[in-house]
């Protein structure tokens, strides 16, 4: 479909527009609206609670996630993984260490992984867990959304579903 004015495309034909790669273009950051709802986290991540969060990739190539993380103006002492999981959210795809230096309070953290060329409506599930033999204490937590804002995924905490969704982004090639 044409755009409405003022970003109507006067004068050009269909065929102009709809080329090969306009057709084929995929954002490369996919944002699910999920914003920090009332400072409702979960801290004691992999040690007091377990949280898992499921989701559908929209697209083919997944490649990062992006988590919004609360240390509470300290510095993260221990070093934390990210483990991505298939849909059953028990077998382990992948597991990626992330820099505690790196992690900015109440800021988007960029984890990338290898990149998934498959991952289009495929259902994924990851946690953020202490980093092998180092289950340490740390100021680190995961910024909740709104009550039922996200329909394509849940949070888990400790086994319960909740009604919010940790607040994160996916990256794209």
């Amino acid at each position: 479909s044409y755009p409405i004015a003022p970003f109507a495309y006067e004068n050009l034909p269909r065929k102009v527009l709809c080329t090969k790669t306009t057709m084929g273009y995929y954002p490369k950051h996919i944002s699910f609206m999920l914003t920090p709802y009332e400072n409702r986290y979960i801290d004691g991540l992999g040690t007091k609670n377990h949280l898992k969060q499921t989701f559908i990739s929209p697209q083919k190539n997944l490649a990062g996630i992006s988590i919004y993380f609360s240390n509470f103006g300290q510095q993260v002492k221990s070093n934390y993984d990210l483990v991505l999981y298939d849909h059953t959210c028990h077998k382990q795809l992948q597991r990626i260490g992330l820099s505690e230096k790196k992690i900015i309070d109440n800021r988007y953290y960029l984890i990338p992984v290898k990149t998934i060329r498959g991952s289009s409506h495929r259902e994924y599930c990851f946690e953020i867990v202490p980093s092998k033999g180092n289950p340490v204490q740390s100021p680190l937590a995961v910024q909740l959304s709104k009550p039922h804002i996200y329909e394509d995924g849940k949070a888990i905490l400790n086994g319960v579903l909740l009604a919010e969704d940790v607040v994160f982004e996916l990256e794209y090639k």
